[in-house]
């Protein structure tokens, strides 16, 4: 997947309560050093839950690279130790360990869902 090299920033664009005032989602650094960032999303005004949206956007893009890689840790390190707790005979079921590995497996696939 190609996408714009993070980090993203929010920018305001024009002044509250001009028609075309709005957030908008750039790419933080420009690869030419150019102040002119890359313009990646349009956010509707300059409201504060157009704000607060933006800027959710932006925190979930700029850690998603540094979260995938923690669950992938913690997948691999629970793996090792997500043996079940009792035999098939007890109602104990998985571990706690094995809980959490799953629940990173799936948190990794669905990060590295290819659409």
């Amino acid at each position: 997947m190609n996408y714009t090299p993070i980090p993203w920033d929010v920018q305001n664009k024009g002044v509250l309560g001009e028609r075309s005032a709005r957030h908008e989602i750039v790419a933080g650094v420009n690869r030419d050093g150019s102040r002119n960032l890359p313009k990646i999303c349009k956010m509707p005004d300059l409201s504060e839950r157009s704000y607060a949206n933006a800027a959710f956007i932006v925190k979930a893009i700029n850690c998603h690279d540094a979260l995938l890689e923690a669950c992938k840790l913690c997948e691999a390190v629970l793996a090792e130790h997500e043996q079940y707790d009792g035999s098939d005979d007890d109602d104990c079921g998985p571990s706690r360990e094995h809980e959490a590995a799953e629940a990173a497996r799936a948190a990794i696939a669905k990060a590295e869902e290819k659409k």
